[in-house]
């Protein structure tokens, strides 16, 4: 029991060290319409697929999401999904391919827009540009 007030000291430090690092690991939301986030968050998807040539499908933005349909640079026909949300990349995850009748819209047959392309630094001005043009009050872009 002489060693209780130095194990109580060593447990009070361990408890607010395992604090103070748990607040750095919860992901926190990125406004993807400020500065350079966007931009940053492409490139942690582009880091998680592993490839510099990625011909983009569809890419949707909100302010605290991308999504982006990429063709599977492994096969052709393959669609992939990909993510960031708060502060990280996930994926690929498959995409089921939509058939019209006899015809079956696989990556191949989609328009590709190769990811160099896109400049998604050019998201925050847009987002202002369209909110003032809306000449709303209190307008808003998700």
């Amino acid at each position: 029991m002489k060693n209780m007030p130095e194990i109580c000291s060593v447990f009070l430090i361990f408890v607010l060290v395992g604090l103070g690092c748990s607040r750095f690991a919860i992901p926190r939301d990125v406004d993807l319409f400020e500065g350079d986030n966007a931009a940053k968050a492409i490139a942690k998807i582009k880091e998680k697929v592993g490839t510099d040539s990625i011909k983009v499908i569809e890419a949707e933005i909100h302010k605290n999401k991308i999504t982006i349909t990429i063709q599977d640079a492994g096969n052709s026909k393959n669609l992939d999904k990909y993510t960031f949300e708060k502060g990280a990349a996930s994926g690929p995850e498959p995409v089921q391919a939509v058939s019209f009748g006899n015809l079956t819209m696989t990556a191949d047959k989609y328009h590709l827009t190769d990811l160099s392309e896109i400049n998604f630094a050019a998201i925050p001005d847009t987002v202002r540009k369209a909110i003032e043009l809306s000449k709303l009050e209190n307008a808003q872009v998700d």
